[in-house]
Formats: structure tokens, C-alpha cells, sequence
């Protein structure tokens, strides 16, 4: 006798995983949007904070931490700061 044929299912056609898959690809997705709307929002503070520093209206308190830092020690000055040498590279 002959074997009825089955009709295959789309899970067949697709994998039994391809939902889980979908799902796995959709949650890191999110994830990363979630982490660039974070790093937006974190620009936006940043930037007016800036800004209100360089107006001289208020200094953050990292800032003020750095600068009285810097000034009492010299030795953290130095190792932070490299002042620019004018002119071009040397040939190697």
C-alpha cells in the first residue's frame, strides 16, 4: 500500500526554534535601544552641563572635585596634561 502523503506545517518549514529565535532577536534589540536612549539622554545632561560651565554659572561637582585635586597635587597636572608640540611629526 502506498504512504499517504502529509502536508508539511510551517513549523516544519520553519524550524520548531525559528519562534524562539524571533523572540531571542527581538529582546536584544530592545536592549540596544533601550541602552542608545540612555546614552541620548545622558548626552543631553552633558551637554548642559557644559554648557552652564562654560557660561560660569554652576561647576559640577566632579569638575570641582578634579580641579582642587589638580591644583594640589602637580604631579596629577603633569600626568594628565600634554601640551601640544607645534609643527609635524618627525620621520620615523
Amino acid at each position: 500500500m502506498a504512504q499517504a502523503a502529509v502536508a508539511p506545517g510551517l513549523d516544519s518549514l520553519a524550524g520548531m526554534d525559528a519562534r524562539a529565535d524571533t523572540l531571542t532577536k527581538l529582546e536584544k534589540l530592545s536592549e540596544e535601544i533601550d541602552a542608545a536612549l540612555s546614552r541620548r539622554k545622558s548626552n543631553g545632561f552633558l551637554r548642559r552641563a557644559i554648557k552652564n560651565w562654560r557660561r560660569g554659572r554652576e561647576i559640577p561637582v566632579a569638575a570641582a572635585i578634579a580641579c582642587r585635586m589638580m591644583e594640589s597635587e602637580p604631579t596629577l597636572l603633569a600626568a594628565h596634561y600634554r601640551p601640544r608640540k607645534t609643527g609635524r611629526p618627525k620621520a620615523a
